[in-house]
């Protein structure tokens, strides 16, 4: 019996690891060989889709700071009214 067939699983696929931040599903982390491949689960999140990263961490700093840098300002837009280069003087 060779040494590797006494490992167990030892070239099973790993479980995909869910990607969640403030209630939404980001996306999938699958494990390949050596690293970790992103699956965008929303438009959000697109930009990072197909990334590859070393360590599982290193997926959810990432989607954290995304998710930081797109989030929505709570400050609703301004009317074209309210747009100085609008105002009539």
């Amino acid at each position: 019996m060779s040494r590797l067939s006494s490992i167990p699983h030892a070239n099973a696929p790993a479980a995909p690891v869910v990607i969640a931040i403030d209630g939404i599903m980001a996306g999938l982390a699958l494990r390949d060989l050596h690293r970790f491949r992103f699956f965008s689960g929303h438009p959000r999140f697109d930009l990072l889709d197909g990334s590859r990263f070393t360590r599982i961490e290193d997926v959810r700093w990432a989607v954290k700071r995304l998710a930081y840098a797109t989030a929505d300002d709570e400050k609703p837009s301004a009317t074209p009214a309210e747009s100085p280069e609008l105002v009539a003087i």
